[in-house]
């Protein structure tokens, strides 16, 4: 299996790809730190993010509904291709 992680850790935004089965990683990429390779190591195994979100209705009446679902998802988070800047340089491998 291969999750593409956005890293959290740093300002950096990484898209980290992570592969293997379970709790066995076997490949990780696209880290540029320590830190975004351990966190990319423990959010494949042990996913900890939750994604939050509401659906706007077409009535005043009614206020935005919060969604749920009783599946389990991917665990796969994409966004766009646009890193943050920061001023604040992560430490590099």
């Amino acid at each position: 299996m291969t999750k593409e992680i956005i890293c959290t850790v740093c300002p950096m935004g990484c898209h980290i790809l992570v592969e293997g089965e379970g709790e066995q990683v076997t490949s990780i990429t696209g880290y540029t730190c320590r830190r975004g390779e351990e966190y990319g190591r423990q959010e494949f195994s042990h996913p900890v993010r939750i994604l939050t979100t509401t659906v706007k209705t077409d009535s005043e009446a009614h206020p935005p509904l919060q969604p749920s679902s009783s599946q389990r998802t991917s665990g796969t988070v994409h966004g766009g291709d646009q890193k943050e800047e920061s001023n604040r340089p992560c430490e590099t491998v």
